[in-house]
């Protein structure tokens, strides 16, 4: 690639099969950088594929390294650096991932409500498909769309007021 060999950098880009490895591979410290996809910060400590593991670094490795030093040579202890430093830098990225999240957690909600059946929006579209009431199944698509957009727009508005301006 010529770009790290130029700056002197000694840097290997490996392709790696499978969320799980990147995962496995950073927690070990194997990896010093990774792509992720964005739900795997949050899906990791919940436990998604395998045991929950406390899981900080994908919102922390944004943090500028710089204001860390200076609030430790100004001997601001680690409470205070964490939070006037480390989470007003790592709050994007939570943020971030707290959106995506937010967003397949209600697909998935309403999908379950169709499969469970019994209440919710999902099983009143699954009924209303079995009614052949097309007009009522818009209406609830709709419903369920201007929720999803509701909930986005709420988590958008949060993670611009918590941005690290500088």
């Amino acid at each position: 690639m010529g770009f790290y060999a130029r700056n002197g950098l000694n840097v290997e880009v490996v392709r790696t099969a499978g969320w799980a490895v990147i995962r496995d591979k950073s927690f070990n410290g194997e990896y010093d950088a990774a792509h992720m996809l964005s739900p795997m910060p949050l899906a990791i400590p919940m436990g998604a594929g395998s045991n929950p593991i406390p899981w900080s670094v994908a919102a922390i490795e944004n943090v500028n390294g710089q204001a860390i030093k200076l609030a430790n040579k100004h001997k601001d202890g680690r409470l205070r650096t964490t939070f006037s430093v480390i989470l007003p830098a790592a709050a994007p990225t939570i943020m971030t991932g707290a959106r995506i999240s937010i967003g397949i957690a209600w697909l998935v909600i309403v999908a379950a409500e169709m499969l469970v059946g019994g209440t919710g929006t999902g099983y009143f579209v699954w009924n209303q498909w079995n009614n052949l009431a097309i007009a009522d199944i818009v209406v609830a698509i709709l419903v369920i769309g201007l929720v999803g957009m509701a909930l986005d727009l709420a988590l958008g508005r949060a993670a611009r007021a918590i941005a690290w301006r500088e």
